[in-house]
């Protein structure tokens, strides 16, 4: 056997092997997906930093996301003038609360590390879209 067929050969085990493990990870992925969206997330304060940070950096999809609702409810001539003007309010409050949340992640408040603005990611403006008639974001008991 020549040196370069070796390598290949040692280089087929390993791409079989990468195929093998990928395949395998995907598999688990699919099973355990399903369980992971019924369950209740776990709220710590891991999952408040990041919140946070999520909620500073894309806070701005309050803005069409609140479009899209109030579209929805209202139909887009009234909607969309209103939407953005909803939109901008809750763009300010998402980034102001993104801030505290990133301050006070070591500490559990609220109660629970539960968030304190609903929806509690800017992108689930847009599963709530998909999903159902929504009446917009609102902040946590009130």
């Amino acid at each position: 056997m020549k040196m370069a067929d070796h390598k290949n050969c040692r280089g087929h085990r390993t791409a079989h092997w990468a195929r093998t493990l990928a395949t395998a990870l995907l598999a688990i992925g699919l099973v355990g997906a399903p369980t992971a969206a019924l369950a209740e997330p776990e709220y710590d304060a891991a999952r408040k930093v990041g919140r946070g940070f999520a909620n500073v950096a894309l806070g701005f999809l309050a803005i069409p996301g609140q479009m899209i609702i109030e579209s929805k409810r209202r139909g887009p001539g009234a909607g969309l003038p209103l939407g953005f003007a909803m939109g901008i309010g809750w763009f300010v409050t998402t980034e102001v609360v993104g801030v505290w949340e990133i301050l006070s992640c070591p500490f559990e408040i609220p109660a629970g590390f539960r968030p304190m603005i609903d929806p509690e990611f800017p992108w689930d403006y847009f599963d709530a879209i998909d999903s159902a008639p929504s009446d917009g974001a609102a902040l946590k008991g009130t």
